[in-house]
């Protein structure tokens, strides 16, 4: 290896890959510290994203799990209106056979 120095940047080690020099930063160098730095903010910024991911989708589940609940809810009371209104209607339709049915008793 060589070493690579610049009068306006830090002194670098250089490789040769194939032909292509390759610049290699070297502890304590402001670019590889900047690199560092950004890799972190980024390993944060995965972490927060893929647990407010599961948060959201957490949610969505507890809030389908109780629309599911509300429209069952509302399934049995629709059904139990349809009885009331259907047993009602037969009790309704009793009492006025009943009452023809004695009228004309009551009129032979």
């Amino acid at each position: 290896m060589s070493e690579l120095t610049t009068e306006q940047g830090p002194t670098m080690d250089t490789a040769s890959l194939n032909g292509d020099i390759v610049l290699q930063p070297q502890e304590g160098d402001p670019a590889n510290e900047l690199a560092v730095l950004v890799d972190e903010l980024l390993d944060g910024l995965t972490v927060k994203f893929s647990t407010v991911s599961a948060e959201i989708f957490a949610k969505m589940d507890e809030m389908s799990r109780r629309l599911d609940n509300l429209e069952s809810s509302i399934v049995a009371q629709q059904a139990q209106q349809n009885q009331q209104a259907e047993g009602g209607q037969s009790s309704s339709t009793q009492p006025s056979r009943q009452s023809s049915h004695q009228s004309s008793q009551q009129t032979l």
